[in-house]
C-alpha cells in the first residue's frame, strides 16, 4: 500500500498554527511517550480553534439553534511524541457544502521536525 506524501515542517510553516503547546508530563503513558488519547485531543483542539474562526461557536449555536457533529475520522500515526516536545496543530479545509465540511488537522512535533499524525474528517 502506498502511503500519501506527508507535508514537511517547512510546508506547514507557511500555515498559521491553530494550536500550540509543550507536551506536559500529564500526557505521558507507561512507555514514556505522549498517550494516543492526547494526540487525538490535540487534533480536536486545533479543529475547534479553526471552527471558531469560521464563526461556528457558542454564539452561532445560540443564534441558529444548530450544531455540528463528526460523522467520520481517519487518523494515521507516523511518529511518537515525548514529554517536553513543542507541538503545533494545523487545520486545512479540503471541501465543503452547505451542510458538510471535509477537513484535516495535522499534528507536528516542532522539536523533532516531524509530522506526527494527520486526521482527516467529515463534520456535518
Amino acid at each position: 500500500m502506498t502511503q500519501p506524501r506527508l507535508p514537511t515542517i517547512d510546508d506547514l510553516a507557511q500555515l498559521c498554527a491553530d494550536a500550540e503547546l509543550t507536551a506536559p508530563p500529564a500526557f505521558e503513558d507507561e512507555n514514556g511517550h505522549v498517550n494516543v488519547r492526547h494526540h487525538y485531543g490535540l487534533h480536536m483542539d486545533g479543529a475547534e480553534v479553526a471552527f471558531r474562526g469560521f464563526g461556528i461557536d457558542q454564539a452561532w449555536l445560540a443564534r441558529t439553534g444548530q450544531s455540528s457533529f463528526s460523522v467520520e475520522h481517519h487518523v494515521t500515526f507516523h511518529s511518537e511524541i515525548l514529554i517536553g516536545d513543542e507541538l503545533a496543530v494545523y487545520f486545512r479545509l479540503l471541501d465543503r457544502s452547505a451542510k458538510v465540511i471535509h477537513a484535516m488537522t495535522i499534528l507536528a512535533d516542532l522539536t523533532t521536525g516531524r509530522v506526527v499524525s494527520p486526521v482527516e474528517f467529515i463534520e456535518a
